[in-house]
């Protein structure tokens, strides 16, 4: 028997642009199929905090036998270009306006709320320690939030190409250390992984029970099973930190949606 759930992600609000998640477009047709597919839960990224309200969501996920797994909060970086590295005061403010909306509206499903490209990244006149001294406080701020609504805050370092502030693991751990809050864990992207990590399972070792969400898909950003990632010692280390929360596929909807939803899920049944 599986010890933790499969998310699909739905991305609603951003038009035709595309981004590496599985489904988007009309909501109730999308968790349909996220359901018909084998998925215990959704994942969100919305363009704005209130695109959906509470009621409508908790409708849909009723009415498909769905769990809320998380929020992205990437919609703030997204559509309005607000990230909390800013060195402007009130892009910061904004950009903890959007992800408090966020946690409250996560905090009534009990599920997490992801902060990874809102973080940004540090000036090109300034130290990365100069731009973690603006975030730390925010994160410090948003954890109490989150632990006031239900929500736990799940950190995701990317990858050097698209930021230079957390990239590894090990940078999430100390991020994390300063911020000293229990309210706070790591998202483990298997992409980004792949890319700054020397071993993905190793990593996932290292920071064994720190992990509260895991993002699975492919060296390419297609499903797993698509690209040349290993996923045995993937799962080798879940199992050995006995990771409980959900695995999320966070990939291209290539060469369809349910195509890709299907290749995902069976890649997992297969080595999870």
């Amino acid at each position: 028997m599986k010890s933790h759930k499969i998310s699909a992600t739905w991305a609603g609000g951003f038009g035709r642009r595309p981004l590496p998640y599985l489904y988007s477009g009309d909501p109730a047709a999308a968790f349909a199929q996220i359901a018909a597919n084998g998925y215990d839960a959704v994942e969100l990224l919305l363009s704005d905090n209130d695109y959906l309200s509470s009621r409508t969501l908790q409708s849909l996920l009723e009415r498909n036998n769905l769990a809320l797994s998380a929020i992205g909060t990437g919609g703030a970086a997204i559509s309005h270009s607000l990230f909390l590295s800013s060195p402007v005061a009130t892009i910061r403010d904004q950009a903890e306006g959007y992800i408090r909306g966020i946690i409250e509206l996560a905090g009534r499903f009990g599920a997490g709320t992801i902060l990874g490209s809102v973080i940004g990244t540090s000036a090109k006149d300034e130290t990365r320690e100069q731009a973690l001294s603006r975030i730390i406080p925010v994160i410090e701020r948003l954890s109490e939030h989150a632990a006031a609504h239900g929500s736990l805050l799940l950190i995701e370092p990317l990858n050097r190409y698209e930021s230079n502030l957390l990239n590894c693991i090990g940078q999430g751990l100390e991020l994390i250390a300063r911020v000293g809050s229990s309210g706070v864990k790591l998202l483990a992207d298997c992409f980004h992984m792949n890319i700054e990590e020397q071993s993905i399972g190793d990593s996932i070792l290292k920071a064994a029970g720190m992990i509260g969400h895991v993002h699975l898909s492919d060296s390419n950003r297609c499903a797993p099973g698509l690209g040349h990632i290993n996923y045995a010692p993937v799962s080798e280390a879940l199992s050995a930190i006995h990771f409980k929360g959900f695995v999320s596929m966070e990939v291209s909807p290539i060469p369809c949606p349910d195509a890709a939803a299907k290749q995902a899920i069976s890649t997992y049944r297969r080595f999870f």
